[in-house]
């Protein structure tokens, strides 16, 4: 072998080694990226749980806000009935608590809340969860209620809600009160009155007190017996 052929097999071999050296090199930062990326992601995931922990709402006002739609769920004729009967299968009562919980996140987006857009997740649940379709107007009416109480929670006034839902909330908003660490000694007067003076309070809420005055006659039946398709009509309560 003359010395011509040993130059050019150690330029070769050279060659090969720095190319070998370059994909080496190459394949380290591509892992270096990937890390990177993979951490950019983390820590943003990290971030966005973090804001919506942050922008969950805490303290009293939340808390008796939830309360607050809880007591309307509780005496709304037209879901208690489905609860009742069961028309949205054996998970009824797990639906209607998920049809509360869909109207609260509307809560938490950070955006003004309209009656409508509760009174669309009430009907659409209702009808189609429940198997039920309230004729007498009461989805829009606890939307409404819903708003209202809304309103009064953040601007905390809490003796107005109790007026509005009875006097059986004034136990619940001061439990609320003091587990949030509110050391205030206002206390929450529950009024006279069963309920508000609110017309469309009074054909909504049914009082607890008269449930004993039950009415046997078929005409005067709050709903229908199910249709050959399952579903229940809850009729009006206007003459």
């Amino acid at each position: 072998m003359n010395y011509s052929n040993i130059v050019q097999q150690n330029l070769e071999q050279q060659i090969q080694q720095q190319q070998i050296q370059q994909q080496q090199e190459q394949i380290l930062r591509e892992q270096q990226i990937r890390q990177q990326i993979e951490e950019q992601i983390k820590r943003g995931q990290q971030n966005q749980e973090s804001t919506e922990v942050d922008n969950r709402p805490e303290g009293e006002y939340w808390q008796i806000f939830d309360q607050a739609v809880l007591r309307i769920f509780k005496e709304w004729t037209a879901l208690q009935l489905a609860i009742t009967n069961e028309w949205g299968g054996n998970k009824t009562s797990e639906r209607a608590e998920d049809m509360r919980q869909d109207v609260l996140d509307l809560f938490l987006m950070g955006k003004q809340v309209y009656s409508d857009q509760i009174e669309k997740i009430l009907d659409e649940c209702l009808s189609q969860d429940l198997n039920t379709v309230a004729e007498d107007d009461s989805c829009k009416q606890v939307a409404t209620l819903i708003i209202q109480c809304y309103n009064l929670a953040i601007n905390g006034a809490y003796n107005d809600m109790v007026t509005l839902l009875g006097p059986e909330t004034a136990s619940v908003i001061s439990s609320c009160i003091k587990g949030a660490g509110n050391d205030s000694d206002d206390e929450i007067d529950a009024p006279e009155s069963e309920m508000g003076d609110d017309d469309y309070d009074d054909e909504m809420m049914d009082d607890d007190n008269n449930n004993n005055n039950n009415n046997n006659n078929n005409n005067n039946k709050k709903y229908s017996e199910p249709d050959e398709d399952g579903w229940v009509t809850v009729n009006s309560k206007r003459r």
